[in-house]
């Protein structure tokens, strides 16, 4: 249904794709897709018929990942903080309402960490072949 960008207050955009083919009438679930390290929204496009007049279906870029801004602006912490702070930031402006939010990969670990901070923004949590452990990753998030 074409892609979108949200601005935050962080100075960056997301880049994200909603499918939504519900009927107009009714007021859906979301289910947010946020993938980890290394992919992007594009690669999960084979899931929206499953979703397809069910839910309305976002898929989310990670920052420097797919086209969501890359987080190389002088002054932008790229850390484990900003980046959660980021997602509360994005259902709120974009989705309005707690969500299903969805990790593939390594992204799992910050849907965990989402979770412990902002459960109020979550109706569920979903992680899908996510590491709960990366030591090397973690000097780069903390």
């Amino acid at each position: 249904m074409g892609g979108h960008y949200c601005d935050l207050s962080t100075g960056e955009r997301d880049y994200y794709e909603v499918d939504d083919y519900t009927d107009p009438w009714t007021e859906p679930e979301i289910v947010v897709y946020q993938p980890g390290q290394g992919r992007h929204s594009d690669l999960v496009y084979h899931l929206v018929p499953l979703f397809c007049g069910r839910v309305r279906f976002i898929r989310r870029d990670l920052r420097g990942h797919g086209r969501s801004s890359e987080g190389k602006d002088k002054g932008y912490h790229f850390n484990l903080d900003t980046i959660i702070a980021e997602e509360a930031e994005f259902i709120d402006k974009v989705c309005g309402k707690p969500v299903h939010w969805l990790c593939d990969s390594t992204a799992g670990m910050l849907g965990l960490e989402l979770a412990h901070r902002y459960p109020q923004k979550l109706r569920s949590l979903t992680l899908m072949s996510s590491p709960l452990v990366l030591p090397y990753f973690s000097p780069i998030i903390s």
